[in-house]
């Protein structure tokens, strides 16, 4: 659910002069309310641009940087590395010295806007004239309160399941054990599928992937972890609670959490030397661009 307050493409360069045509600051606190400023579609920027939580470490994330900085006229962009460092980024922004642009999760949004963290963007999404109904209403409703848009969607991730043809055809089993539609056969198959000679994990039958598809398996079991409103967390519901207690208790069967995670994390994760490749994962679910 990653959300920039610039995308950094070639098809929203015009967003990225827009953002730059509003007034910047906080306020000096985390708590106050920032001001917007004026939306001037004419203006033109000259400096730096300073960005919180976009990496640029692969071919991929290189060429957006590159394409953001032709289309702001060779602009400086001060990219500060690594995934959003929550803390920081508020506590920069306390500080009245926060960054131009953060690159976060859809749902930070609503905890930074609330806090007064970020400005809206609602007059600056008028001004471009970007067609919001070419975003999920659900991606945008979840970057909209107070009747304010405060951020762009990027893209929605789908969950799949990925699952190793050749060890499931050698337990006996087939894609339809593995698809999520079933938690009884799901726990059977980790069963069948996991390795474990001596006590030391080698192959994990099942990922239930926790703890980031915890929504995933709440969902899936009726349940949402906050309430419509955003306002409320859900986590004590049964709902939730009986989620989480078969997405942990498929590592219980394969010796415990610590143990899957330890070989999970010690994969080449998108390498050749993937779990897949490498006959160390029967099947798991997986976000999907």
């Amino acid at each position: 659910m990653r959300t920039p307050l610039v995308r950094w493409s070639v098809l929203s360069v015009s967003l990225a002069l827009a953002l730059t045509s509003c007034a910047k600051g906080t306020g000096g606190g985390a708590s106050a309310t920032p001001s917007a400023g004026q939306f001037n579609p004419s203006a033109t920027f000259q400096g730096t641009i300073s960005v919180m939580g976009f990496g640029a470490t692969d071919e991929i994330g290189t060429t957006r940087v590159d394409l953001a900085k032709k289309a702001l006229g060779g602009a400086d962009i001060k990219l500060i590395e690594g995934d959003l460092d929550i803390q920081q980024f508020l506590s920069s922004v306390a500080a009245g010295d926060p960054p131009d642009i953060i690159y976060a999760n859809r749902d930070e949004i609503g905890t930074f806007a609330s806090r007064g963290a970020i400005i809206p963007l609602t007059s600056c999404v008028k001004g471009e004239q970007i067609d919001t109904s070419m975003y999920d209403k659900d991606a945008l409703s979840q970057v909209t309160l107070g009747d304010e848009i405060w951020a762009i969607p990027e893209f929605n991730q789908v969950q799949i399941t990925m699952a190793n043809g050749d060890l499931l055809k050698q337990a006996g089993l087939t894609i339809d054990d593995v698809n999520g539609s079933s938690w009884d056969k799901v726990t059977a198959a980790a069963k069948k599928l996991y390795k474990a000679p001596g006590g030391k994990l080698t192959v994990i039958g099942y990922d239930s992937k926790l703890p980031e598809f915890l929504p995933l398996w709440a969902k899936a079991n009726g349940a949402d972890l906050l309430s419509a409103d955003g306002k409320k967390a859900q986590l004590n519901s049964p709902q939730v609670v009986k989620a989480l207690e078969f997405a942990v208790g498929i590592y219980d069967e394969q010796g415990g959490f610590a143990k899957v995670k330890a070989l999970r994390d010690s994969a080449d994760f998108f390498g050749k030397g993937n779990q897949f490749a490498k006959n160390q994962l029967g099947a798991m679910p997986m976000e999907q661009w």
